[in-house]
């Protein structure tokens, strides 16, 4: 009785051996995909694509997924995991998708300027489980995406959620002469992505009451560096219809007039340049428009 005991706890170690060894790895094949679903100035949200491969002859269940976004010093900027429990079919290569969750300003730190892209690894760990056994698999590799396209359609808007990046300080005369004014506008342009990127040119028409009073540019280029987080600037206006000023100064209200500004925003991003339309709006002062009536009258 004895012996049987034994021969029988042998071959159940025998048998238990061999589903071990029966049982191979998962493993993960290569990152299919990275795509883009949200772009933020805090956060942007990734969709990745893993194939992740079954060896065995029988199904296995994928219990466990984690993702980690590393930058290049192995530092981590990202997260994500499984949110449910995958079947991987016999033979087969399943693709994987999952959200990952960057830190936007840290992500944007890493841009490589040559080729624009973003050099990082994408570390991934996992449990496959058949036959009451559990065997992990790891995955190590670099990877590169590009945020080019959501950086220069996301920087010309000079907006983040509903504040915006570029703020009318003041409004004041320069300058005198003899067939125009010349009107300032002092501004401060945020960087809350830490980018690096130029404001080359900002031509643009000025209107009071709807009415076309005088065009300008900007004064002096801006350049931005990932450690400049603001810049403050000038624009020019020469205005020089006196007679549409005039006019305009019938809507004129106690304290000085509203303004507005609209006009096409040139900038350098990413070695790409790119213009888009933007407008804003401001406050002539009353000293001010007082100054520039008088001037404009004595001109007349």
């Amino acid at each position: 009785m004895k012996r049987r005991w034994i021969v029988l706890m042998i071959l159940l170690a025998v048998m238990t051996s061999s589903c071990r060894l029966v049982f191979k790895t998962p493993e993960v094949e290569r990152v299919r995909d990275v795509s883009i679903k949200n772009f933020s100035v805090d956060q942007t949200e990734l969709e990745l694509s893993l194939l992740v491969y079954n060896p065995n002859s029988y199904n296995i269940k994928l219990k466990k997924l984690d993702v980690d976004i590393l930058n290049m010093d192995r530092q981590k900027i990202g997260h994500g995991q499984l949110s449910r429990e995958y079947t991987l079919g016999k033979k087969q290569t399943a693709r994987i998708d999952f959200g990952v969750n960057l830190q936007t300003r840290p992500t944007l730190g890493l841009i490589n300027y040559s080729n624009y892209n973003v050099d990082m690894f994408i570390v991934a760990r996992g449990e496959g489980k058949a036959n009451g056994f559990t065997k992990k698999f790891n995955y190590d590799e670099p990877y590169s995406i590009s945020l080019k396209e959501q950086i220069t359609g996301e920087i010309p808007r000079f907006k983040v959620d509903t504040q915006d990046l570029f703020k009318v300080m003041r409004t004041y005369v320069h300058q005198y002469k003899l067939n125009a004014t010349a009107l300032r506008t002092d501004f401060m342009l945020l960087n809350p992505y830490g980018l690096r990127y130029k404001v080359l040119a900002f031509p643009a028409d000025i209107y009071i009451d709807d009415k076309k009073v005088g065009h300008g540019d900007l004064l002096k280029q801006l350049s931005f560096k990932e450690d400049v987080f603001y810049r403050e600037g000038v624009m020019e206006f020469e205005m020089s219809n006196l007679k549409s000023i005039l006019s305009a100064a019938r809507g004129v209200v106690k304290g000085g007039m509203n303004y507005s500004v609209r006009g096409e925003i040139v900038l350098e991003i990413l070695g790409a340049r790119i213009s888009a339309p933007y407008a804003y709006k401001g406050f002539i002062p009353m000293n001010v428009w007082e100054l520039i009536l008088s001037y404009g009258t004595k001109s007349s």
